[in-house]
């Protein structure tokens, strides 16, 4: 066989080898960009409900302020209701970032 033409093997035709390692290769890619959007996704879902939990802890501590009278026992009360409710929107949160 001249020296001039390009072998069967390797050179310019790939093997049955190299055309799976490339498949393989192209399917270890496919499956990294997957679990990066999927990670992209997770994060943007704990940070959203971060941000939602906030707000609410916000609105409870505003609302506990304005029902709060100079009575001592009802701002007891009051204190414990709104912990108890934001002990709940903390635990959404947790919640929302388990699997991380």
């Amino acid at each position: 066989m001249p020296s001039n033409l390009p072998a069967l093997r390797g050179g310019l035709f790939p093997t049955r080898a190299e055309k799976q390692i490339e498949r393989a290769a192209e399917q270890i890619n496919a499956r990294a960009t997957v679990a990066m959007l999927c990670d992209r996704a997770e994060i943007a879902r704990v940070r959203e409900t971060t941000k939602a939990g906030l707000r609410a802890v916000h609105a409870i501590s505003a609302e506990e302020a304005l029902l709060a009278p100079n009575d001592p026992l009802t701002q007891a009360r009051l204190r414990v209701v709104a912990d108890a409710g934001a002990l709940c929107i903390a635990g959404i949160v947790r919640d929302a970032g388990d699997g991380f």
